[in-house]
């Protein structure tokens, strides 16, 4: 089995519901079985990831895999390194449920994933911990300490997550393990990623960080997968997403290099570019200049450049509208103009990593765009030699 993680480059945001998705459809089209691809959600319900169904809907999703809405037959897990806000899951498996996604019975729950109660939140809420630290305040810092502190309630304990879901199909079990046994029988494990490299606990930004730490080996720890075995340790890819504007929540949520505003970026785009709003706080982002420093510590944080790291540049159509909902290769290259190309191009080579998935909007990209013809315009071969 390969396992693929999907681990954001900067400070969260990046479109990894996205990339879940493009990425699932991806490794449907060379499936063999119905349920060969495992969607596994890691982190809290602080983070919502979007995807795009078929019907053009977007499901903004803060506890199910985001990847559910384009895959119909695909396990679905929240791992144990999971936080879970009961009012959240159990109101998005209503909603998906009722639009045909059948999510109740192929979801995994594990059942040593931490549940955030009330007075987590209210122990976030009634504190200053978001003038010092930027945090949306939904219970997950503090559902995390009383885990620490021996306090918090599992999964399997939480009266009320047992006894609404004890009734359904394959509801609770030991995920861990049921990884390393699917992991032999082949297949995809797919890991959705929280936050941002940039937001790491252990980071030069703390403590306007997140309370977790955001790299591959980081989310390999939260669904109990340790990657020793030599046998296992061959098919391992990091699916490491930046955007081509970083962006970070509102508020004192710490240092952004070369912030940019809104209107800035807005009136130079022709108004295509507008302010863009949290998924969980609904609040307006802060926006900035790509920051190069910043995405060669992502990288190296994930092992390096290298086969097992992919990069995914998210919002390319910022660049250039004039690419927005293209999905194939000859078009783009054909319409990019020259200064986006030359962007693209730029990235790749200084961070030594080629860009496998290009955003053109929050529901296409285009694979391996650099890959196919030069991404280039006007006969501009000879500038990448």
């Amino acid at each position: 089995m390969t396992i693929h993680a999907i681990v954001g480059g900067q400070y969260g945001s990046e479109a990894k519901g996205h990339v879940a998705a493009q990425l699932t459809q991806h490794l449907r089209r060379d499936a063999t079985h119905r349920r060969d691809i495992h969607l596994v959600r890691v982190g809290g319900s602080n983070a919502g990831h979007s995807a795009v169904d078929a019907t053009g809907v977007t499901w903004a999703l803060r506890q199910v895999p985001a990847a559910a809405v384009v895959d119909r037959d695909a396990w679905l897990y929240i791992a144990q390194g999971s936080e879970i806000d009961c009012d959240v899951l159990f109101d998005e498996i209503r909603r998906l449920d009722a639009a045909g996604f059948d999510v109740s019975s192929r979801l995994i729950i594990d059942v040593s994933a931490t549940v955030v109660e009330s007075h987590h939140i209210e122990q976030e809420t009634g504190s200053d911990i978001n003038a010092r630290t930027g945090s949306t305040q939904k219970g997950i810092g503090a559902a995390r300490a009383a885990r620490l502190m021996r306090q918090a309630k599992t999964a399997i304990q939480y009266e009320r997550l047992r006894d609404t879901l004890g009734t359904m199909f394959h509801s609770f079990n030991d995920t861990s393990q049921m990884f390393r046994q699917r992991h032999d029988e082949g297949g995809h494990i797919v890991i959705e990623g929280t936050q941002g490299y940039g937001l790491g606990l252990h980071t030069v930004n703390y403590p306007q960080t997140t309370s977790g730490d955001c790299r591959t080996v980081d989310l390999l720890a939260q669904i109990g997968f340790v990657p020793l075995n030599p046998k296992r340790n061959r098919a391992i890819y990091t699916w490491l997403v930046f955007r081509t504007y970083p962006i970070r929540v509102a508020g004192n949520s710490g240092t952004m290099q070369n912030e940019l505003s809104w209107d800035d970026l807005g009136a130079a785009t022709g108004g295509y570019i507008k302010p863009e709003r949290t998924t969980v706080t609904k609040k307006i982002r802060r926006v900035a200049e790509w920051d190069s420093e910043l995405a060669r510590a992502a990288v190296a944080a994930n092992g390096g450049a290298g086969e097992h790291v992919k990069m995914c540049l998210m919002f390319g159509d910022y660049l250039d509208p004039n690419i927005a909902g293209i999905t194939d290769h000859d078009t783009l290259c054909d319409t990019i103009n020259d200064e986006a190309a030359d962007w693209v191009i730029a990235r790749e080579r200084e961070l030594g990593v080629p860009v496998t998935l290009l955003g053109t909007s929050a529901s296409t990209a285009v694979w391996n765009p650099s890959q196919t013809q030069n991404l280039i315009n006007n006969n501009k071969e000879g500038q990448q030699q």
